[in-house]
C-alpha cells in the first residue's frame, strides 16, 4: 500500500466542514441515474411523481429523492449512499430504531417478527431486508422500509401513507422496488439476515481523554490506512450483534460476533460509523495502549481522535467524533489509489 504522510507539526487538524445539502439540477418530469452505483430513477415511481432530488454534499454520495401524489397521502422517500460499513443488518436496524422512536408514528410495531430477506429486481440473492409498520397513533397508517445493496452502495426506501393499510404499503413498497431501475450486479453479497442481541453486554466506563502526542496520531493514523485498505466499503460484510445497551435515534452499538474488546457506534441511520477498539501498547510510550477511536465518513475518509484510558461509554464516543473536537490524524485515498495520512496535534 502506498501512503503518503504529511506532518502538520503542532498545528490543529481542521475537521471537515458539514456537508451542505443541494438540489440536483434535474428538472421535474425527467428521469436521472445515479452514475456511481448504476440506480435509475424514473420521474415517476409507482404512480408517485418525484418531489425531490438532493445530494447532501457535492460528490453523490449521499442521496434523497422524494416520491409523493399530488394530496401527498403516500410518501416515499429514497436514499442512496455508500456506507462507511456495509452492513445491510446494521443499517436496516438504525432505520427500524428511528421509524420505532419518531414520535409521528407514535411507537410503530412491526407487523412481523422479523424483517423479510428479498432480491431486488435483477439480483439473484436476498441480500436486502424490508418490513412493514403499524403506527401506534397520528395520521399515518402505515410505514414501510426496505434496505437492499447495489455493489458497494445501499438503497433504502421508505414509505409512509395516510390512506394505506399495511398490507396496502406492502404492496405499493413492492411496487416502488420493481418500478425502480436496477443495474446489474454479482452475487458477492450475501443473503440478508436481522441483526441480533449479542449474548452479553459490554461493561462501559466514563473514561478520560489521553493526551495525544506524535507517537499516538502516527500509530492511530498507519492503522486507520490499513482499515481502509483491508476492509473497502464493497468488501463481505461481517456478522454482527447488537450490544444491550438501550438504541437511541442518535446511535446503535453493534459488535463483531464474538468479540468483546471494542464497538463500533452506527451513528443514527446516516451509513457513518465510529470505531472503538484495543490501542496498541509500545513501550515507553505512555501515550498509547488504551482504546483508539476512529470515524468513518461516507467519503471514505477515516478520522483519528485521541484515545480514552478506558472502555469509553458510547456518548462520550458519538461527542468525540462530532461535537468540534479536532481529529489527531485523517486517512484518505487520493488520486491513483494512494492514501495519504495527514497528522496534526493541538497546540
Amino acid at each position: 500500500m502506498r501512503v503518503a504522510v504529511l506532518i502538520l507539526g503542532l498545528l490543529a487538524l481542521a475537521a471537515p466542514a458539514a456537508a451542505q445539502r443541494r438540489d440536483l439540477p434535474v428538472p421535474l418530469g425527467k428521469g436521472w441515474q445515479h452514475a456511481d452505483s448504476g440506480v435509475i430513477l424514473t420521474a415517476t415511481l409507482a404512480g408517485l411523481p418525484r418531489t425531490m432530488l438532493t445530494d447532501n454534499g457535492t460528490a453523490e454520495r449521499d442521496i434523497a429523492a422524494e416520491f409523493a401524489g399530488p394530496d401527498r397521502a403516500t410518501v416515499a422517500t429514497i436514499h442512496i449512499f455508500r456506507p462507511a460499513l456495509m452492513s445491510v443488518p446494521i443499517w436496516f436496524d438504525r432505520a427500524q430504531t428511528a421509524i420505532a422512536l419518531r414520535d409521528i408514528y407514535g411507537g410503530a410495531t412491526p407487523v412481523a417478527p422479523l424483517p423479510t430477506p428479498f432480491a431486488h429486481p435483477g439480483a439473484a440473492v436476498a441480500s436486502g431486508l424490508r418490513q412493514v409498520y403499524v403506527p401506534g397513533h397520528g395520521k399515518y397508517k402505515s410505514t414501510a422500509l426496505a434496505v437492499t445493496p447495489v455493489g458497494a452502495w445501499l438503497v433504502a426506501v421508505r414509505l409512509s401513507s395516510t390512506t394505506l393499510d399495511p398490507a396496502a404499503a406492502d404492496a405499493k413498497l413492492s411496487a416502488l422496488m420493481a418500478a425502480i431501475r436496477w443495474p446489474t450486479t454479482g452475487d458477492s453479497a450475501p443473503v440478508a439476515k436481522p441483526v441480533g442481541e449479542c449474548a452479553d453486554g459490554l461493561t462501559f466506563h466514563k473514561a478520560a481523554v489521553r493526551k495525544p502526542d506524535m507517537m499516538q496520531a502516527l500509530l492511530g493514523g498507519a492503522i486507520a490506512a490499513s482499515m481502509e485498505k483491508d476492509h473497502p466499503a464493497d468488501a463481505t460484510p461481517v456478522e454482527y450483534c447488537r450490544d444491550p445497551v438501550p438504541p437511541t435515534v442518535n446511535y446503535g452499538v453493534y459488535r463483531a460476533m464474538g468479540t468483546s474488546d471494542g464497538y463500533t457506534l452506527a451513528v443514527a441511520d446516516s451509513g457513518r460509523i465510529a470505531d472503538v477498539y484495543k490501542g496498541l501498547t509500545l513501550p515507553g510510550q505512555p501515550s498509547t495502549g488504551g482504546y483508539a477511536v476512529t470515524y468513518a465518513d461516507l467519503d471514505g475518509s477515516i478520522a483519528t481522535f485521541p484515545s480514552f484510558d478506558q472502555l469509553p461509554q458510547p456518548q462520550q464516543v458519538l461527542d468525540l467524533v462530532l461535537d468540534g473536537h479536532q481529529p489527531i490524524a485523517r486517512t484518505a485515498t487520493g488520486a491513483g489509489g494512494k492514501t495519504g495520512i495527514t497528522i496534526g496535534l493541538p497546540r
